[in-house]
Parts: C-alpha cells; sequence; structure tokens
C-alpha cells in the first residue's frame, strides 16, 4: 500500500512540475573556432592584461583575439607536455602553465615559453612535475597542487619553496597528492588532495593540515573548489554534490541541488563559478551548465541538442572576462554566454513542444489589444498565442481549417472588435478571436494579380497587390487604384502600405520607388515630385516603410540598404553596407519606445538611431537567433515589446532593455609580416622586431621588405565580427582608413626610407571608439648601395681593377715568351710518350683536307664526315654515337668548346663493336677565327668499359638491396656500409666508417664472445645465426646475419662482408602467437583453451583428498549495458570486472580467466570446505553490489554464480565446466545476483530444458502455434469493441502448452522472433478474414515481447503481414509494458513513434508495476494504458487502491489517452471502474482467452447486453 501511495504522489508531482513554466535563457554563442582550437577538450581559460583569451586544451595551449587561435604545441613552442590543466595570469601579465610534465610560462615581453621542473639536486625546485592547479596571492607569489604536495613561488627568492600536508602536527598526511588548490579573498589558502581531503596553510608552523569532515562520510573526489560570496567555501564532489565549508565553525554542510535553486537532484557537479553579479554557475560531468539569478533565484539551464545552447554536456571550465562575458569551456567547444546581451525570447516550430509554432517560416505578424499575438505561417495556418507574459508565449490554438488550403498568410491585422483580417494571396477573411472561425469577405478572381501585403486605416482595408492599390471598403466594396496605368507594370506591384501622420496620405512601397497615394483625390505622386534629388537606390525595389519622430521617411530597400528622405529639409540619407556595415536588403521596421528604427534584415535584425543614424547589429553572436527576416513580418504590442518574423520563427524583445556598450574594444596589432611570412623576434641577422607584436614599440624594416603588412584586432568579444577599425599610416596615409572585421590586415608595398607611425583604433557594435589608438613606430632603413661610404668603396675597387689589369698585360707578354721555348722541348716528349702509349696520334690540316696519321692502329679510322679524307658513307661508327661524335666535333670547331672529347664504338671489321676514346683541340685559328689546323689522340677503352659497367651493376646492386650489407677490413673495422645499413641502424656512412664493428653494432657482447666469433670465421670461413645490435639511439633490436670471408690471392683475410636483416617484427610476431594461443586480448586473462589445459594439469597431478572449486561466473544484464552505452564502455566493464575477480582471489591464488563474451571462471586449488567458495562468491557479490566507476559513467551490473567441486562434481574439465555452467543457468533463475552450487537435479532439469527446446525449433519448423483471443468490451455499450491475441503452443505430446511455459526458454534459445513473426502474420489474417465476412472491424492487441520490440527489422516484419493480410494498419495494436520500454527508454520512445507513424495503435500494459516516470508518461506515443490486474483485484477492500486507479484514469484522460482495466471478475469491480469512467475492461467476468471460433459466437450475439451477462454468469 505504501508503495502504491508513493506512486500516486509522484504522479500528482509530476503533473505539477510539468506545469511550470521554463525560464527564458540567455542563447550560447559557439564563437566558431572550432576547427582552429588545437584539440576540442577545453582545461582552462584565462584573460592576459592586454585582453587576449588564454585557452588551455588536452593538446596545447591557444591564444585567441576574437578571431583567430594562435596555438602552442610542442613542434612550435618549447612548451614541456601538451596536456594542461591549469592556466593562470601572473601581476606582470606572463601566463602560467601547469602541465603533466612540469611548470611552463610564457613571457609575454619576449613571445618564449620558458619551464620548470623537478630536481632534486636543488633546493627550491617543484615537489613534482605533474602539476593539477595553481593560484595566486596579493604577495605576487604563486601557489603549486603537485603530486607530490603544494609549492610555492616565492618572488623574494625567485625560487619554489614545498610544504607538508600534515594530519596532526607530527603525523603526515598519507596521501600527498593535490587535485585543486586555492587563495581565497582572505588570503587563506586551500588544499584538495586527490582523496577528497580539505587541508588549510597554517602560516606559522608553514604547514597544510587536513580538515577532518563533519558529515560523517568522506567527501569523495574533489573536482573543483570556489569562495562564495560570504567568504565560504564550497567543494565540488563528484560522489556528494556540493559541500559548504564554515571556516569559522569548522564545520562542513552538504548543499542540495534543490536548496541551491536547481530541480535537478542527481547532477555530478565538475565546476562551481560565482560571476562579478553573484550570480551561481554550476558546470556537470553530462547534464550540460546550470545558472541560478542570485537576485530572483529563477535558474537556467543550458544542454546540449537545444539550440542556442552549449556544443556538450561535459563543462570543464568556467571564466568570466573583463567584460562581463562568461566563457565555458566543454569537452567539445569553446562557448561564450553574454549576461548583459538583450534578452530575445524565441518561438519556432517544435512538434515535441505544447507551445511551438505552427511552422517556422513566417510570413504575418499581429498583436490585438487583448494581448493576443496571431503568427501567420507559409502554408500551415495561423498559431494563435497568449502574449501576456511575451517571455513565455502559450499556444491557445492553430487555426488551419480547410479553407486556407495550405496557403501562406501574408496579412493579419486589425479589424472590429474581437475580429482581424487575415489575407491569402486571393481571399480576405475575417477572424472571430472568440469562436476561431473564418469569415470569406472577398475572393480574387483574377489570375494575374496577387494580394502581397495590406493595412487597415481609417476603417477602409487597403491591399496591395500586383497590379495595384486596392481599397475593401466597410460594405466589403473593392476599389482599384493603378499607380501607372498599364498591366503588369512593376510600380503596379505594391510590397508596402504606410498611412501619413496627417492620415490623408498613403505611402506605398513599389517595385520600383515609392509614391505617395492622396486618400481625397485617389492620385499618385512619385517621390521625385516631393523632393529635388531622389537618390538612385531609393528608385529600385522597395520592400517596407516607416515614419519616425522627426516625420521623415525610412525606405526599406531590397539590395540599397535604408534611404532616409527628409521632405522639410529635401535631404536625402543612404544607409548601406558601404557606408555603415548594415545588410542592403531591409525587410520589415519597427519603432521602439525610446524612437530608434528596428530593421528586419537579409543577415540579421539592426537598431539605427534616427540622431546619427549609427547602428547595431544582432546575429546569433548577440543571441539573435533568426537567419534572415521576412517581408511585412513585425508588429509590437501595447506594451511596447517588438515582435519579429523570420525564415527559423518569431523572435520577441523589450527594446528599451537594451543598452548599449559603453566599453571600446582595445586595439592591438597582433601579427607584423615582410613579404608574406612573419616576422621573427629578435632575429640576429637583421633585427627587425625586439617584442611581439603586440606589444612593440618599434619595427624596422630593411629594403629587401618589398612587402609589409599589419594585422590588428579589437580585444572586446561582445560581438567582435561586428567590430569596425580605422587605421592610418602616418607619412604614408593622409586621413584615417575605415574597415570592418573581415579586413584586419592591411599591406603597404615599397616604403621609401624613412619613419612612420601605424596608427590603429576600434570601435565596438554600438559604434563606441577607442580614445588611444594602438601605436607601433616604423622605420625603414636605407639601401646600402646608395650611402656614402658605399661610394668610397666604389672608387677604391674601381683603382684596383685598372691596376690588376696592367699587371695582366705584363705577365700575358713574359707567358707567351716562356711558352714558346717549352713548347720546343715538350713536343720531343710528347712524341716519345704517345708512341709508348700506343694512342693513334692524328694531325688535321683543316683548309687542305690533309689528315695525318702516326703509331700503329689496327682499325680503320672513324668515319665521321667531319674530317678529311673519310666520308660519312659506310660509316664505322655506331648509329648510336654518330650524331654525338658530329655535334661534338662541329661545337669544338665553331669554337663552342675548349677543347673536342668524344666516346664512342667503332666497327673492328668482325661484326663487334669497340669503345674509343677521341680526343683533340684546335691549335691555330685566322684572323677571322676560323679554324686551320687541328691535332688529337684515339684510345682504345675496351676493357675499361666493360670493367665501369660492371663496377656499376655491383655498386647500384650494393646501395639498392633491402638487406643491410656492410664490409670490414681484416681488423673488423668498418670500410663501406649500404643504404639499408644506414636505414635500419640510424648511423650515416661517415659515422661507422673506421670504427670496430663489436662497438658500434652489437649490444652487449663480451670479448670472449667476440673473439669466439672471430675464431669460427677463421675456421669455416663464414658464420650464421642471430645477434641482437644497437641502433644509434642505443635501442635494441635483433638481427638474422651471414658473415663471409673475402681472401686475396695468397690465401690472407683482405675484408669480411656482412649481411644482415631486421628480424624485430618476426619475433613480436612470434611472441604475440604464443601470447594470443593463451591469453584474453581484452582482459589478458588465461582464455578457454589455456584454462582448460591449466585445469587438466591440475586435475591430473591431484592426489587423493585433494579437493578443488570453479566458479562459473556470468554478467547480468550485460548486452543491455553494451548495447545502451556502446562497445567501448562494454570493454572497459569486463576489463574493470576481470581486475576485480584477480584482486578477490589473489590471496587465495585463484586462477581467473574469460571464456568469451562476459562468462568469467576462478578456479580455487586446495579447498578444504565447500564455505571457502561460497565466500568467495558472496565476496564478488558484495564487490558488484557497488556502482563501478568507468571512464563516462557508473554502471551497476550483478553476477550470477555457479559452483562445482572437484571430484564431487566432476572428474575432468569439461565436464566441471558443463556442470558449472548448469549452475549458473539456475542462480539467473533464481533471480540473478546470486550463486548456487551445482546438484544432480540441475543436469536432469538441464536435459528437459534442451530436449524441450528441441521440440521448440520443431513447432516452429512444423507451425504448431495457434492463436487466442480475448475479448475488450466498452462499459459505455457493453459491446466487444476490441480483443487481445495470445499465442499457444499445441504440443502432439504435452498438449495445449500456455506461454509462461514456452516464451521465456525461446527468448533465451533466440526463437522469440520467428514466433512473434508467425503470431503477427496469423492475427492479421484472422483480422482480414473477420473483416471480410463482416464480423469484427475493431482493433486486435499483440503482446510484443522485449527483442522483438527491440529488434531492427520489427518494422519491416509489420509491413510484410499487413502486405500479405492486405489490411490496414489501424486494425492493428500492439500491447508493450513499462519495464521493457525503461530498458532503452531513447529507443522505445523512436520504435514507438516508427509504428504510430505507420498507423499502428500502441497500449502501454501492466501499467503502475514497472520502473517508468510519470514524467515520462507524456512523451511516449501511446493510445491506450493498461492498468494492472493486481490494482483491479483491490478495488473492493481498499480505498488507496480505489483512489490511485482513479487518479491513473484521470492521467490519463487528461492525455488523451483511452484507458483498459485487466483481470476484471465481479460486478463490484465493473461498476467501480464505470463510475471512474474507464472506457474498457478485459478479464474472466466475461470471458478467458478462447479460439477464434468462439470469439465468432459471442460476436454474433445481438442485442447483447453487459450487465445481464454478468448476472447470467453469477447466477450460473
Amino acid at each position: 500500500m505504501v508503495t502504491r501511495f508513493l506512486f500516486l504522489f509522484c504522479l500528482i508531482g509530476t503533473i505539477f512540475l510539468s506545469q511550470q513554466t521554463q525560464a527564458n535563457q540567455q542563447l550560447v554563442d559557439a564563437i566558431g573556432i572550432e576547427d582552429q582550437l588545437s584539440q576540442s577538450v577545453i582545461t582552462a581559460i584565462v584573460e592576459d592584461p592586454q585582453g587576449f583569451l588564454w585557452i588551455g586544451t588536452e593538446d596545447g595551449l591557444n591564444r585567441y583575439d576574437g578571431y583567430q587561435i594562435k596555438v602552442f604545441q610542442k613542434q612550435n613552442s618549447n612548451l614541456s607536455h601538451t596536456t594542461i590543466h591549469d592556466l593562470m595570469v601572473a601581476d606582470n601579465g606572463d601566463i602560467w602553465i601547469a602541465t603533466e610534465n612540469g611548470l611552463n610560462i610564457f613571457h609575454q615581453q619576449t613571445g618564449n615559453i620558458i619551464n620548470f621542473h623537478h630536481n632534486p639536486l636543488e633546493p627550491f625546485t617543484l615537489a613534482n612535475d605533474f602539476v593539477t592547479a595553481l593560484s595566486k596571492d596579493e604577495k605576487g607569489g604563486v601557489w603549486l597542487a603537485t603530486y607530490n604536495g603544494p609549492s610555492y613561488y616565492d618572488p623574494a627568492i625567485e625560487g619554489f619553496k614545498t610544504y607538508p600536508i600534515m594530519l596532526s602536527r607530527r603525523v603526515t598526511a598519507t596521501v600527498s597528492e593535490l587535485r585543486k588548490i586555492y587563495v581565497d579573498s582572505k588570503q587563506r589558502v586551500w588544499a584538495v588532495t586527490t582523496r577528497g581531503e580539505l587541508a588549510q596553510f597554517n602560516p606559522t608552523s608553514e604547514q597544510f593540515f587536513i580538515i577532518n569532515s563533519t558529515t560523517g562520510g568522506q567527501l569523495g573526489a574533489i573536482a573543483d573548489i570556489e569562495e562564495t560570496p560570504e567568504g565560504n567555501i564550497w567543494l565540488v564532489s563528484y560522489q556528494q554534490g556540493v559541500i559548504e565549508y564554515h571556516p569559522e565553525k569548522n564545520e562542513f554542510v552538504a548543499l542540495s541541488y534543490e536548496e541551491l535553486g536547481l530541480r535537478d537532484s542527481k547532477l555530478q557537479a565538475s565546476t562551481v563559478f560565482f560571476d562579478s553579479n553573484d550570480n551561481l554557475w554550476i558546470g556537470t560531468v553530462k547534464e550540460g551548465l546550470y545558472s541560478v539569478n542570485s537576485e530572483t533565484g529563477r535558474s537556467n539551464h543550458y544542454r546540449y541538442g537545444r539550440p542556442g545552447s552549449i556544443g556538450s554536456n561535459t563543462i570543464n571550465a568556467l571564466y568570466e572576462d573583463s567584460n562581463g562575458i562568461l566563457w565555458v569551456g566543454t569537452s567539445a567547444y569553446l562557448n561564450k554566454i553574454n549576461p548583459n546581451a538583450i534578452l530575445f525570447n524565441h518561438n519556432y516550430f517544435q512538434p515535441d513542444l505544447l507551445d511551438s509554432l505552427a511552422a517556422d517560416t513566417t510570413f504575418s505578424l499581429h498583436v490585438t489589444a487583448d494581448d493576443i499575438l496571431l503568427v501567420g505561417s507559409d502554408g500551415h495556418g495561423i498559431t494563435m498565442m497568449d502574449a501576456r507574459d511575451p517571455l513565455d508565449l502559450k499556444k491557445l490554438a492553430i487555426i488551419d481549417p480547410p479553407q486556407l488550403n495550405g496557403k501562406s498568410i501574408n496579412y493579419i491585422g486589425p479589424a472590429s472588435s474581437g475580429k482581424v483580417w487575415v489575407m491569402t494571396f486571393d481571399e480576405i477573411w475575417l477572424l472571430n478571436l472568440n469562436t476561431r472561425e473564418l469569415q470569406r469577405i472577398f475572393e480574387n478572381e483574377s489570375y494575374t494579380a496577387e494580394l502581397l501585403t495590406a493595412r487597415y486605416f481609417d476603417g477602409n482595408l487597403w491591399v496591395g497587390t500586383t497590379e495595384g492599390l486596392w481599397k475593401l471598403d466597410q460594405n466589403n466594396r473593392i476599389s482599384r487604384y493603378r499607380v501607372i496605368d498599364a498591366d503588369f507594370h512593376r510600380n503596379n506591384r505594391i510590397n508596402s502600405i504606410l498611412p501619413s501622420k496627417d492620415k490623408q496620405h498613403l505611402w506605398i512601397g513599389t517595385e520600383s520607388g515609392v509614391h505617395q497615394f492622396d486618400i481625397q483625390t485617389s492620385s499618385f505622386k512619385n517621390l521625385s515630385q516631393l523632393i529635388k534629388e531622389v537618390p538612385e537606390e531609393a528608385k529600385d525595389v522597395v520592400l517596407s516603410l516607416a515614419l519616425d519622430q522627426f516625420e521623415r521617411l525610412w525606405i526599406g530597400t531590397f539590395g540599397n540598404g535604408l534611404v532616409v528622405i527628409d521632405l522639410t529639409r529635401q535631404v536625402a540619407t543612404n544607409i548601406n553596407s558601404t557606408t555603415s556595415g548594415i545588410h542592403d536588403s531591409i525587410y520589415s521596421m519597427e519603432l521602439d519606445g525610446n524612437k530608434y528604427i528596428w530593421a528586419g534584415t537579409g543577415r540579421g535584425l539592426f537598431r539605427v538611431s534616427p540622431n546619427d543614424f549609427s547602428l547595431t547589429q544582432f546575429t546569433l553572436a548577440e543571441d539573435q537567433p533568426i537567419l534572415e527576416f521576412n517581408t511585412g513580418a513585425s508588429a509590437h504590442d501595447r506594451q511596447g515589446n517588438l515582435y519579429f518574423g523570420g525564415i527559423n520563427g518569431i523572435i520577441n524583445f523589450r527594446a528599451e532593455t537594451y543598452q548599449p556598450d559603453e566599453v571600446p574594444p582595445t586595439p592591438v596589432i597582433t601579427e607584423i609580416m615582410i613579404n608574406n611570412g612573419p616576422v621573427l623576434i629578435g632575429d640576429e641577422h637583421k633585427k627587425r622586431l625586439a617584442k611581439p607584436a603586440n606589444l612593440a614599440k618599434e619595427v624596422t624594416f630593411f629594403p629587401e621588405d618589398t612587402s609589409v603588412s599589419f594585422e590588428f584586432s579589437g580585444l572586446n568579444y561582445a560581438d567582435p565580427k561586428n567590430n569596425r577599425y580605422r587605421y592610418m599610416l602616418e607619412g604614408y596615409d593622409n586621413e584615417w582608413i575605415e574597415t570592418d572585421a573581415k579586413a584586419r590586415r592591411v599591406t603597404y608595398t615599397n616604403l621609401q626610407p624613412g619613419d612612420y607611425r601605424f596608427l590603429v583604433k576600434a570601435s565596438n557594435k554600438d559604434g563606441v571608439w577607442s580614445e588611444v589608438p594602438a601605436e607601433l613606430k616604423v622605420h625603414v632603413k636605407t639601401s646600402g648601395w646608395l650611402s656614402p661610404s658605399a661610394f668610397t668603396l666604389y672608387g677604391f675597387i674601381l683603382g684596383l681593377i685598372i691596376l690588376a689589369f696592367s699587371y695582366l698585360i705584363w705577365a700575358r707578354v713574359r707567358e707567351r715568351r716562356m711558352a714558346a721555348l717549352q713548347l720546343t722541348q715538350s713536343e720531343e716528349r710528347l712524341k716519345l710518350s704517345l708512341w709508348g702509349s700506343g694512342d693513334e696520334l692524328w694531325d688535321w690540316q683543316i683548309p687542305s683536307g690533309a689528315l695525318h696519321l702516326s703509331n700503329e692502329w689496327p682499325y680503320d679510322f672513324p668515319r665521321d664526315g667531319v674530317r678529311s679524307g673519310y666520308s660519312m658513307a659506310n660509316s664505322n661508327i655506331h648509329p648510336n654515337d654518330l650524331p654525338y661524335v658530329r655535334q661534338a666535333l662541329n661545337a669544338h670547331l665553331s669554337d663552342k668548346s675548349m677543347h673536342y672529347e668524344s666516346t664512342y664504338r667503332i666497327s673492328d671489321e668482325k661484326g663487334g663493336w669497340i669503345w674509343v676514346l677521341d680526343r683533340g683541340k684546335v691549335v691555330s685559328r685566322d684572323d677571322n677565327q676560323k679554324p686551320l689546323r687541328m691535332a688529337g689522340t684515339l684510345k682504345n677503352i675496351t676493357e675499361l668499359k666493360n670493367t665501369e659497367q660492371q663496377l656499376s651493376m655491383i655498386v647500384k646492386s650494393f646501395d639498392n638491396i633491402s638487406d643491410g650489407v656492410w664490409i670490414l677490413d681484416e681488423n673488423f673495422h668498418y670500410i663501406a656500409v649500404n643504404k639499408a645499413f644506414t636505414k635500419i641502424t640510424g648511423f650515416e656512412e661517415t659515422e661507422v666508417l673506421g670504427k670496430l664493428m663489436k662497438v658500434s653494432a652489437l649490444h652487449q657482447i663480451t670479448d670472449e664472445e667476440f673473439r669466439e666469433l672471430r675464431e669460427e670465421l677463421a675456421d669455416k670461413g663464414f658464420w650464421y645465426g642471430e645477434l641482437l645490435a644497437k641502433r644509434k639511439d642505443n635501442s635494441t633490436y635483433p638481427i638474422e646475419i651471414n658473415i663471409d670471408v673475402v681472401l686475396d690471392n695468397d690465401g690472407n683475410v683482405i675484408n669480411y662482408v656482412g649481411v644482415f636483416s631486421d628480424i624485430t617484427f618476426r619475433k613480436q610476431a612470434e611472441k604475440e602467437l604464443r601470447r594470443l594461443a593463451t591469453v584474453d586480448q581484452l582482459t589478458d586473462l588465461k582464455n578457454r583453451t589455456s584454462f582448460r589445459n591449466h585445469f587438466e594439469n591440475l586435475i591430473a597431478h591431484s592426489e587423493r583428498g585433494d579437493q578443488h572449486a570453479l566458479l562459473f561466473i556470468d554478467l547480468d544484464n550485460f548486452k543491455r549495458i553494451n548495447d545502451s552505452l556502446g562497445h567501448g564502455i562494454g570493454d572497459e566493464l569486463l576489463i574493470y570486472v576481470a581486475k576485480i575477480l584477480q584482486e578477490i582471489t589473489s590471496e587465495q591464488h585463484g586462477v581467473v580467466a574469460r571464456l568469451g563474451g562476459d562468462e568469467f571462471t576462478v578456479l580455487l586449488q586446495e579447498v578444504d570446505t565447500w564455505n571457502k567458495p561460497a565466500k568467495i562468491a558472496q565476496a564478488i557479490l558484495d564487490e558488484f553490489a557497488k556502482p563501478l566507476p568507468l571512464s563516462t559513467a557508473e554502471v551497476v551490473v550483478s553476477p550470477s554464480i555457479g559452483i562445482v567441486m572437484y571430484p564431487e562434481n566432476g572428474l575432468n574439465a569439461e565436464e566441471l565446466l558443463k556442470n558449472a555452467d548448469t549452475a549458473m543457468y539456475y542462480a539467473k533463475k533464481k533471480g540473478k545476483n546470486t550463486y548456487q552450487f551445482y546438484t544432480r537435479q540441475m543436469n536432469e532439469q538441464a536435459k528437459l530444458r534442451i530436449t524441450l527446446e528441441g521440440e521448440l525449433r520443431q513447432a516452429i519448423e512444423k507451425d504448431e502455434f495457434v492463436m487466442f483471443y480475448q475479448p475488450k468490451v466498452s462499459l459505455q455499450t457493453g459491446k466487444i469493441t476490441g480483443m487481445e491475441a495470445l499465442v499457444r503452443w499445441r504440443n502432439p505430446r504435452r498438449g495445449l502448452v500456455l506461454p509462461n511455459e514456452f516464451i521465456p526458454l525461446a527468448e533465451e534459445a533466440g526463437f522469440i522472433i520467428p514466433i512473434s513473426q508467425r503470431v503477427i502474420e496469423k492475427t492479421c489474417l484472422q483480422i482480414r478474414d473477420w473483416q471480410n465476412r463482416g464480423i469484427f472491424h475493431g482493433k486486435v492487441a499483440v503482446n510484443l515481447s522485449a527483442v522483438q520490440f527491440y529488434h531492427e527489422n520489427l518494422w519491416e516484419t509489420v509491413k510484410n503481414a499487413l502486405h500479405l493480410a492486405k489490411i490496414e494498419p489501424d486494425a492493428l495494436e500492439f500491447e508493450i509494458t513499462e519495464g521493457m520500454v525503461m530498458e532503452d527508454l531513447t529507443q522505445s520512445i523512436q520504435q514507438m513513434r516508427t509504428l504510430r507513424e505507420m498507423g499502428i495503435s500502441l497500449a502501454l500494459d501492466d501499467f503502475g508495476v514497472g520502473y517508468s516516470s510519470l514524467g515520462n508518461l507524456k512523451d511516449f506515443p501511446i493510445d491506450t494504458l493498461k492498468i494492472d490486474r493486481t490494482f483491479v483485484w483491490d478495488l473492493e477492500d481498499s480505498d488507496r487502491d480505489r483512489n490511485l486507479v482513479a487518479s491513473i484514469v484521470t492521467l490519463a484522460h487528461n492525455l488523451d489517452i483511452k484507458v483498459v482495466a485487466e483481470g476484471v471478475e465481479n460486478r463490484n469491480q465493473v461498476e467501480a471502474l464505470r463510475d471512474m469512467g474507464c472506457e474498457e475492461i478485459q478479464g474472466f467476468i466475461f470471458s478467458r482467452p478462447v479460439p477464434p471460433w468462439d470469439i465468432e459466437t459471442m460476436l454474433n450475439i445481438k442485442d447483447f447486453d453487459l450487465d445481464e451477462f454478468i448476472t447470467q454468469n453469477e447466477s450460473d
């Protein structure tokens, strides 16, 4: 009874909470730099004094300037580790970086990162390299949390001090690993250990002391620490939630999330933060971000998946910058929230929400005097909403009658009391707001005219059409007026109508400008007749019109921006993208209470000042979510709220609440570039820049710097994309140049030498400019070759040249004299040398053609066709070589080469070819440089060529072989290695040549072993084997090597040649194969084969009296966890289970193995009693009763354990494993999460189960299943209105078997899917038979098992059954249970929606005994609720049960769900259910489940009366 009472209480509470108003929240801006960040997981955020945002991630540091990210990683900086745990800004602006490998400090003045590490040899060093948190005090010191306690950087000694953590004055704490460290406003220092302990620093004793918890338990893992505005300390615990510590009282208080203003009580917070307005922000592990307003107590929830919300539900870091913007670091994005932004309330099409619009695209808006908002859509009717609270619009109705027929609503406007005008492209209606009925007033019969816009004015409805202006008067008569008396003229297409202030005229916006319509004379005036000079922009397409307080006409154009016409002063002003940055298509305009113009454009919303035309843009960055607005879709209410509609819904807001941003951006120069490359800081060759660009005061450029660029930014993150800039290079530019955020880089080319000043100013989105510009002095150096010293050098060089030239002339004359003497002497020596060499000497007299040969040459002289005496005909030169010979010879004769030389082949007149080297030189020329004489030699080089080719082949083979090859001298020193040697060993050739092979290649080989190797080579002449070698980096690897000895002709050793290959992968593969044969790859436990071998070996060596125990463990519901959380979590769970089992059985020396899937075994050796394995099994159950903390979730999983004993339950491993599996199965049947010893009775039951399983398989093949039906009876009519189909198994031997006897076995054996398919098909065929015979046309319900419900082919099974039976889906209903739905809520709802979309009805069976939250009931797409029989049975005896059932019926009816009561057995129950309004009953009082022919008998009873039937049964 208590359970049902709580159930009712939760029901009422859920209904109440579901009716609460959700707080409207600021939108979150995903700033669009995710692709630039070094990594997506944000760990820390800080802002430096200049305004740069620094972002720490799990893979690097990032600096953000509002537009771009500059990444610092190990590859491009001195960052010691890329995983960053915390960031802090020092007083001097430097960035302190906590990493897993030391402390890093980014020096702003130099742009460099320096590292600090733990050094045990130094006194003032870090306590440990693993730094987790940073916090600074008011003295300029910095506290660091490390994995070996706290460290403190003392600026007085410029070093680090380490302090101990104490339990008491003399007892040191056992855990010194710190997760967080924090300095509060009173300069108290707090530290949090990884074990969840809080410690406070005592400055007197210079020690940290652990504060004992007063909450009666451990604080759990502390994720964050924060000081409250009241001065207390908050600890965020993953397990305990938020714990508040009161330092003055030394008291811990656990705070519930309800106390903090949140509805969600079961959160896992990860970080907390109090902003400058004391608002509370709470980040969670997987539920997103929460905020609580300090003044109103109103809470907001930012959750991934909602429009305008955060990019991930895992919040890692929160930070408020100097402009009050909150930065949110998640596991996937960097987001920002601007609390100062105007609050836009966004409504759009959300089919799952009660207050959703009918459609996203909005074409018209109107707010009545009674605060009713009417939203006209693009073909989905009108959404009618209660606008009394503009921040919480409530949908009243969707008006979409057949008359509208999917038409767009082009206009909604005021009419008489209680009515509004509604206009489509071809009809005009009056909508009665009370009855919500439409009355057609006018139907356009013209096929060429379309109704575009309208305005209700002076009792008439003025309509803008494609054929001019029409007036619908109070008698519903139409008058037509053309701007131009011509068909299809663009002037007649009217897009906007606006009454004038004097009420005598209408302003008309057309496709070709603006016209004024005189109501009295019914005449038009063009704008050019009213103002002398009309801008060209105002002569094109006009979409919207507005009048300001100065009676100026504001014209919104398509593609030309705004034009403001002042008729009094005869002045026109253009406001467009060129002059101000506004988008050029203005679709709608409204005036706010401060007389500002608000314009809905093709790129966001703009606010324009009527005084100076300054503007502010509102896009997604300013929490304004409409991407593009629509023509005419704007309105305002009597409270001053403005409404705009666009392509993705509507927004409304209080315009007067907007406060312009008065803080200008800080201009900063972010990058300086030369020739499109960045300027290096402190370049030793040419020092251009001494500091980073953002801090530099001066830059120097050199003459070769032909292109210089400056990149700048304005550090204000409210809306950086809409910041504007002005820059000027003094000395080059004559005036300031203005640009937008897209053009933040300016380039100057070929600057003249001299001094300049580059200045930059920045303005925010509201046009507030920075007063002081960013300034950089620019010095361009003069070219060195134009300086006075350069000209002096030129003169000196010229003198040297003249002196050198004179010396060369004198030396040439002297040289010629000496040459003549030497020539005479050398001619004689040359003749003798040529004769001795055997070379052919030739001398060619070119003018006469005479060719003189000397020496004996056994072959014909080459016939090249150039040298005299030999023609080219029948040349003896190889055809492939002849062209090159002639080319070389002619080139030398033409004086294009110093000498003639050619290597080619000539015929040896025996059919072969010989190689010759032909050399020569022209020795004399005439005055015209024509050759007169040429001499040379001819040499046979055939043998040399053959040897050269062989050597080339050997060298290529040596270099390109994939194995490493080396050649040693006789003393084992390297003399040559190939490329593969370098690739394998890492040694370059120059590093090993001359080195001893043992030293540079072999690893840990002793002198004795090396000597033996040399002796074996000397004896055998070769050696083959495997050795351990070492690479250049001292890493070792195995090699397979073959060494051969090379001897000279005298038999002496001259070389050793070694060929080796790296066999690392082969060795690893062999090792892995050995491991895989015995070890489970996932858990590193023994696998099934290895375990069985071990078990058999143990049995083989067991003696009489030895007793062993085997535990067979299977995880309950592992498949559900694996499917819902993913296979990665499933694998992690299995690894964790293996670890737990090893820890529990380690003292017993148990052997743990994984047989496969989620099955494990534990072997306990030499067990004395049966009590011992029982204790181990209970210890396993106790351990698994706790949640298992995995990386991304905590899961609870229970084991079922089967236990067998050797030798009582089996004499071999296979038999014992089989019996243990059987015992485990019975443990599951007992309810799971228990253990069971094996008995022989189990074996008999297992055999019976196997027999039944075989019979069930045959039953499927033989189709032994039959359908019974139990009717459902209406309590109002007493007729059979539906029935439930129930399957029976007609077994030839057992008879009729009920479902509870075979369905569980079918689910376990995998037979449930084919059985369910047969049930659905048989039911559909029976429905068709009854329908064809006219017997029954109601719904027939089929029960779905969990396996069938979650099966991926359910949709296709149902579709095929309906197609086979040729019936409509609405004749079929599926019954599913609560427990089945809650196994996977998300997938269940999706599956139910799929079935509903097919047209099939759904019933929730056994309601009230499952696990569902009543809050989920409204999300279930069900048609029927079936009250479980256990509630119905006690209706007569229990008032609580009676009230509970009545509440369920009321709840279901409120949700438009029909109710069926099961298990009804007597009249009193029938009467009670009828009084409650229950629609249908089902139970034995009417009929048990019966075959189809019995149902037909009941259906054929005419004038059936339920009460008479009950009376008759009671009398029987």
